[in-house]
């Protein structure tokens, strides 16, 4: 019995640990307690503040503290006959969700429910009048959200949720919970998944900045429980007029790479896609085939055409896609809010997102280009991008120095479309105008590769530093030389 008592504290320890690094487990050998923020059981919390006493001289432990995890953000009650009662406010939104549904019920058809041949639980709100506002008798949720209901309150008061077996049987074994709209006080989300955000009005808040990214994943369809598509996540933020933003998708998880279906766009793309809607759910822009650089997966930018609450949707193509990454927004260069690492430069994979050369010997920069990570989902090598602002009608010189790594010797078409070797050149004008290229690498001494052009009118020109192959990388500097 001691022995099953230890393994269990074991288990428990393997669990917490998948959390962030911010969220690990602690232990203090001292006092030989165990602290963990929470315990999974499916990829969600089961229990939160987890205290543990655990002594191994006996080999046995105690619990100190073991709370419930909350199941549903907005309190639920009750009523008996698979209804419930929450409290709405009126000109608010809420989500209804059945979710870890057992699988018995993907059998479950009749009539039930709408009066028309369905299949699985469904769902029923009626108003604090009685008359029903929201209804959804068919499974149309995404990972263990089976199936899932918007309600817009257009009065105060008690509503009441009926889950309904379509095949006429008392529904068992779901659990459900009620999510308002982002914007409300009342809403909230599991601390590493941010979850619930299988829908816009659900989406979880990110700011703008690199600093500022999310590590995030797709959770994975128990195979116990009914499931129609994968997950989806949703975030959100505050955008203003006019200004470009940078969306980037990276560190994903190699796996998700190579899945493929129609879920994203309805034609067949590979990978994970994205979304963007406007404040009013206006689709903006999207790319649900791969197609970033470096250990960025997938990318997109627009500008904002109003000032507001803008969506990310991070949308998988296979019904079956589960696993971890990373979400980022940024600010284009031209915005204050913009921000880079200081030893990478990252992210500055895009002309949007060029990091800042002063012109001189001065204004040399240390840099790298990435190596692709093998644990993720990669396309492309690592692509930087800077800019300058030149003068008018003036001879500049780009020099590459002191390269280290692959990139000074491998050879490929990624830089101009032909046989190249080394590490690539390139330079655009404004609107992202070819200007010049110098794609083999040409220097002497610990001068890699330089390109000399002549601006023509005065304005910000960008360089890309382009490698010729998948499989370059390394380490450099930067210059430009007024000539």
């Amino acid at each position: 019995m001691s022995r099953i008592k230890i393994l269990f504290s074991i288990l428990l320890v393997l669990s917490a640990s998948l959390f962030a690094d911010s969220d690990t487990p602690d232990y203090d050998p001292a006092t030989q307690v165990l602290t963990m923020p929470a315990v999974t059981m499916y990829g969600e919390a089961a229990f939160t503040n987890v205290i543990l006493d655990l002594d191994f001289d006996n080999q046995t432990f105690g619990i100190i503290s073991l709370e419930n995890e909350q199941r549903s953000p907005l309190e639920l009650e009750a009523l008996g006959g698979d209804r419930f009662r929450f409290a709405a406010t009126a000109g608010q939104d809420y989500v209804v969700e059945i979710y870890n549904v057992p699988r018995s019920y993907e059998s479950a058809s009749g009539y039930e429910c709408s009066g028309s041949w369905r299949t699985g639980l469904g769902l029923k709100v009626s108003d604090p009048l009685g008359s029903t506002v929201a209804e959804q008798c068919s499974p149309n949720g995404y990972g263990k959200v089976y199936t899932q209901v918007l309600v817009e309150a257009g009065l105060s008061g008690d509503f009441e949720i009926h889950v309904i077996a379509n095949d006429g049987s008392d529904p068992a074994g779901y659990r459900i919970r009620v999510q308002p709209a982002h914007d409300d006080a009342g809403a909230s989300w599991h601390p590493q998944s941010y979850e619930p955000n299988n829908r816009a009005v659900n989406a979880y808040g990110i700011d703008v900045g690199y600093e500022n990214k999310l590590n995030s994943s797709l959770s994975e369809r128990n195979s116990s429980f009914a499931a129609q598509y994968a997950d989806r996540d949703w975030y959100q933020f505050t955008a203003t007029v006019g200004t470009s933003y940078f969306v980037e998708l990276f560190n994903v998880e190699r796996g998700i790479g190579n899945e493929s279906g129609y879920d994203c766009s309805g034609s067949w793309r590979t990978g994970l896609g994205l979304w963007i809607l406007d404040p009013t759910l206006t689709e903006v822009v999207s790319r649900c085939d791969a197609s970033g650089t470096g250990n960025v997966h997938n990318h997109v930018s627009f500008k904002a055409g109003v000032s507001g609450t803008f969506y990310v949707g991070v949308i998988p193509n296979s019904a079956t896609t589960a696993g971890k990454y990373s979400v980022r927004v940024s600010a284009d260069h031209e915005n204050s809010a913009a921000s880079w690492s200081d030893s990478s430069r990252e992210p500055n994979n895009s002309v949007l997102m060029a990091y800042a050369l002063q012109i001189g010997e001065g204004g040399a920069i240390s840099s790298n280009l990435q190596e692709l990570n093998t644990s993720y989902a990669t396309n492309r090598p690592d692509y930087d991008w800077y800019r300058i602002d030149a003068a008018a009608s003036t001879d500049y010189e780009i020099q590459l120095l002191n390269v280290a790594g692959t990139a000074t010797n491998v050879s490929g078409y990624l830089c101009s479309g032909s046989w190249r070797t080394g590490l690539g050149l390139v330079v655009w004008g404004e609107n992202q105008a070819f200007i010049a290229e110098q794609c083999d690498a040409s220097g002497t001494g610990n001068i890699h590769n330089s390109l000399t052009f002549r601006s023509g009118l005065a304005g910000t020109y960008y360089i890309g530093v382009i490698p010729n192959a998948v499989e370059g990388y390394g380490s450099y500097r930067i210059q430009v030389l007024r000539r």
